[in-house]
């Protein structure tokens, strides 16, 4: 039996809503109400392991109130971001004229979420802490007194091939952080499969940090982060949780249908974008990706059916594996669906 914690999710009361416009709109735009607000579910995967978080969104609304455009400024964990849009996708917003030019079009929101138990609490923020010995080794200009803590944290995707053949292992990738607490350098050290190695690196590439600080003033820094792939490690409990969709993916003759025999193509509701090494250069390509969207309108098992830069190709399985539908109908009932695209870089 699965041991069973009280928890709750906690989110400001909607100053954010009603004062957290962006700064470009300036102060004198009229806020609109908010008429419906949902709170997010606890993740199951997370509330099992006693994690807290938070998430710290930015989005729009449309004239009649729906919420779109959601833009992630912070979140401690892929699960804390996947329940939080699936939230935020329900309010609804004070509608208004199409032609309105005098409410303010962005929105912010912060959710923190919190277990009332916390005798198993793990700090996943600051995971990224060298030792001193470790310190002493890198150049002057990447030591640092406090360590970068996690700001927008991106899953590690397992690649598919690998999950489906329950191969495990792990990897370990070192990196460099900048004063703003952007990702500037990746480089994997050891990899048990090279797939392994390039997930995880696609990952941390596009991974945002509150910055590491010198002196009190925010520094350079060097980190390393060891991921290991299982199907019963914490962080890919999602992609294992339904074992009789991923044998039924993986079978030639698959029953899942394409997306051309649904009722209507599922239209994307979450989907953010690929981030690159900004310190590498890339030719132009279209990277061809195969992927589920569950009846839930969850991204599962991506993959690249074709792709010259393994690179460019580990970039958008990241980005796709976050993206969010609405629930795939065929015949009138939600099912899993098999969707094939190209992404141009």
């Amino acid at each position: 039996m699965k041991p069973q914690r009280a928890y709750r999710v906690l989110s400001c009361a909607l100053l954010s809503l009603a004062a957290g416009t962006a700064a470009a709109e300036g102060e004198d735009c009229v806020k609109r109400k908010p008429l419906s607000r949902i709170a997010p579910n606890y993740p199951e995967d997370l509330r099992m392991f006693g994690n807290n978080g938070s998430v710290s969104a930015v989005f729009g609304a449309t004239p009649e109130g729906n919420v779109r455009d959601i833009e992630l400024k912070e979140s401690s964990h892929p699960s804390f971001e996947r329940a939080t849009v699936v939230a935020l996708l329900q309010w609804r917003i004070e509608p208004i004229p199409a032609d309105d030019t005098q409410h303010c079009k962005t929105f912010g929101q912060r959710f923190e979420y919190q277990l009332k138990s916390r005798e198993t609490q793990e700090d996943f923020t600051t995971p990224f802490r060298l030792s001193a010995a470790e310190l002493a080794t890198l150049p002057e200009e990447l030591r640092y007194d406090t360590p970068a803590e996690v700001k927008l944290a991106l899953p590690v995707v397992y690649p598919y091939e690998l999950l489906r053949d329950a191969v495990e292992g792990e990897a370990t990738v070192v990196f460099v952080i900048d004063p703003e607490g952007r990702v500037q350098k990746t480089k994997v050290t050891s990899a048990s499969h090279e797939a392994f190695g390039k997930a995880l690196e696609a990952s941390l590439t596009a991974w945002t940090f509150k910055p590491a600080t010198r002196k009190g003033e925010p520094s350079w820094a060097a980190a390393k982060y060891t991921r290991k792939f299982g199907q019963e490690e914490r962080d890919f409990a999602f992609d294992a949780e339904r074992p009789v969709l991923l044998r039924e993916v993986a079978k030639e003759n698959s029953s899942i249908p394409l997306a051309a025999a649904l009722d209507r193509s599922p239209k994307v509701l979450y989907r953010p974008l690929p981030i690159l090494d900004r310190a590498q250069t890339y030719e132009k390509e279209a990277v061809r990706l195969e992927f589920i969207v569950d009846k839930s309108g969850f991204v599962r098992y991506a993959h690249a059916l074709q792709a010259k830069d393994q690179r460019l190709a580990w970039s958008a399985i990241t980005a796709v594996s976050r993206w969010q539908f609405e629930p795939p109908i065929k015949d009138g009932k939600a099912v899993d669906v098999r969707v094939t695209m190209a992404m141009q870089f």
